[in-house]
């Protein structure tokens, strides 16, 4: 899994007390990293998971994206209401945008736990709830209220 050795290696270089897993195809605002670790404190998170505005610019993605982030919704309705250890099944996270105090991933054993992982932003999700570390999702539209 190409992007999990990436993440790891990544995660080796880095000194910082703070990582930020992103994706290469999107798009920050000056302002987003400030934001991210306010609501990291605000929230007394070990991480915080933004869910961005998607653009839709082909037919197809104006077709089947509102399905799937409606299904997401339905299926996951309280995204910043803290899950217990015990409904870890039920954690997710957006691999565009996951930012993880560095202990804490260490901890969990980062992007080497996940290297056999297709959806490792849920796995890491799930691997912090179940070690009852508290994660927080926040949505473009309420992310920093």
């Amino acid at each position: 899994m190409g992007k999990n050795w990436a993440c790891h290696q990544g995660a080796r270089e880095a000194s910082g007390d703070l990582l930020l897993f992103t994706d290469a195809d999107t798009w920050h605002g000056p302002d987003l990293l400030g934001r991210a670790i306010a609501a990291l404190d605000e929230d007394r998170a070990d991480c915080v998971s933004l869910a961005g505005r998607q653009l839709m610019e082909t037919f197809w993605e104006r077709l089947v994206q509102p399905h799937v982030f409606t299904a997401m919704l339905a299926r996951f309705p309280r995204l910043r209401q803290p899950l217990p250890p015990t409904r870890w099944r039920g954690a997710i996270a957006n691999g565009q945008y996951i930012l993880i105090r560095r202990e804490v991933y260490d901890e969990l054993g980062g992007h080497e736990a996940l290297k056999g992982e297709v959806v490792e932003d849920m796995r890491m999700a799930q691997r912090l709830v179940r070690r009852g570390k508290r994660l927080s999702i926040r949505m473009a539209e309420d992310a920093f209220t």
